[in-house]
């Protein structure tokens, strides 16, 4: 990773970048690789991207120890991971909850963090006036909620993220009744 990271430049994004594998971005003990800080100063930026094989706890929680940034969270969700560890986006919003993350932190990654690596922050993961009115309304439920990480790692956490509407172009397209298990 220390290889790839030296050749990036402003505007380059890393994903899959808490993963739980050697050769990630964090030493084995818990440290952010030089490149990784480096590579921050020159302005790429880092997004999840949990799929089956990128996200692992102690990755997350490592950055969070250290003050790595994470810039989008986002997640690789498809077939082959919807019935977990992925679930929902929702699902994967709580894990940075259980994590120690604030609501609006989760929040603004979630949302404008993704919107802001493609240059997009203006008119998407805003609701500025004007905008294009796509969103997915969720839910905080307090409720213990099993927590996977992609390495099958599991951790009991006391929130969950529901998603509860989703709003196309200002119109509600989807009423979301069934949430994933708990």
């Amino acid at each position: 990773i220390q290889e790839v990271l030296n050749l990036l430049g402003p505007g380059d994004i890393v994903t899959h970048c808490f993963k739980g594998y050697p050769m990630g971005i964090f030493h084995f003990n818990g440290h952010p690789v030089s490149e990784a800080w480096k590579a921050l100063e020159r302005g790429i930026r880092f997004d999840l991207g949990h799929g089956q094989g990128s996200f692992a706890w102690e990755a997350g929680r490592d950055a969070k120890k250290h003050n790595f940034p994470l810039h989008s969270l986002s997640t690789d969700i498809h077939q082959g991971n919807v019935k977990g560890p992925i679930w929902t986006y929702g699902r994967t919003m709580a894990k940075f909850l259980h994590l120690g993350y604030s609501l609006a932190d989760v929040v603004r990654t979630a949302t404008l963090g993704p919107a802001e690596l493609i240059d997009e922050g203006k008119d998407l993961g805003s609701l500025s006036p004007g905008t294009v009115a796509d969103l997915t309304l969720f839910r905080v439920v307090d409720q213990k909620t099993t927590l996977t990480d992609s390495l099958g790692n599991s951790e009991t956490g006391d929130r969950d993220v529901q998603p509860a509407h989703c709003i196309r172009a200002g119109q509600v397209i989807s009423d979301m009744k069934t949430p994933p298990p708990a």
